[in-house]
């Protein structure tokens, strides 16, 4: 699925994560993140053309992710997976999967689980707190976004 617009899907993911959860020590908006850091990020991931980055989670130790306008890229050890976004089906906390009757999100909870398409499932773990409820908000959006292009 391409992206019409990165600007406009760049910014408004950017607004939701700050309006509505917040950075932390390791997750936080990909401008916020020191220039030596996003190169190194960047040359293990590779942009595609008008591909923006967004936001990200990398913590110490090579695991992590970057969400862009086009994809969502998980770092686990010296593994690499690369998503588009049109292609999630799915993005939860692991501990609501199956579970429809929660009604607040925990601020102990720190792993999303994504179910794919293809029906694959990928596990990415986020700073609890302001940091995973702002990257939750952003996922929501997200998931929104797709049930939206597969009517329209």
């Amino acid at each position: 699925m391409s992206t019409p617009h990165p600007e406009h899907t760049a910014a408004t993911w950017s607004s939701v994560f700050e309006r509505k959860g917040g950075p932390g020590a390791h997750t936080r908006l990909w401008g916020d993140f020191p220039p030596a850091t996003r190169q190194q990020s960047l040359e293990r991931a590779g942009l595609d053309q008008g591909e923006i980055p967004v936001l990200a989670g990398l913590p110490p130790g090579g695991s992590g992710f970057i969400l862009t306008s086009h994809r969502v890229i998980f770092f686990a050890g010296s593994r690499t997976v690369v998503v588009a976004t049109g292609d999630v089906l799915r993005a939860e906390p692991a501990e609501l999967h199956g579970n429809r009757g929660w009604r607040r999100l925990s601020p102990d909870w720190d792993t999303f689980q994504f179910t794919l398409r293809d029906g694959s499932e990928h596990f990415v773990k986020v700073e609890p707190g302001p940091p995973f409820i702002g990257v939750w908000n952003v996922l929501r959006n997200l998931m929104a976004r797709n049930r939206r292009s597969e009517k329209g």
